[in-house]
């Protein structure tokens, strides 16, 4: 691995604080695809970030900088969560109704889940 700049770490650093903000933005919108192609973008600018090589020590400036973009980035996460959370619930909801439709299809046949 080569060693990598602060500079360079700070970058990153700011576009994954970016997209994390667009990801809060576009979950608020109730804009899930997007949400989801830019969790995309996010995800490969993480892993870029742990691919950094070796860093001269961070001066005061830089460690500041990025104790913010970090807050930042876990500020927008959990307001994100927050967001999909109860979406996550009806989702699984609606999976255990089909499992059991389907469960009681395989047991009694296509009338035992008709609706009245």
């Amino acid at each position: 691995m080569n060693p990598s700049t602060p500079d360079e770490m700070l970058r990153l650093y700011h576009l994954a604080a970016d997209l994390s903000a667009q990801i809060l933005e576009q979950a608020r919108a109730d804009e899930w695809q997007q949400v989801l192609d830019l969790g995309g973008r996010y995800i490969a600018v993480i892993e870029n970030i742990k691919q950094l090589g070796e860093l001269r020590p961070l001066d005061a400036s830089e460690r500041a900088a990025k104790h913010e973009l970090i807050v930042a980035i876990l500020e927008n996460d959990a307001a994100t969560r927050d967001l999909a959370e109860p979406s996550l619930a009806r989702l699984g909801q609606l999976i255990g109704t089909m499992k059991r439709q389907q469960a009681l299809m395989h047991a009694y046949g296509p009338a035992a889940v008709a609706t009245p």
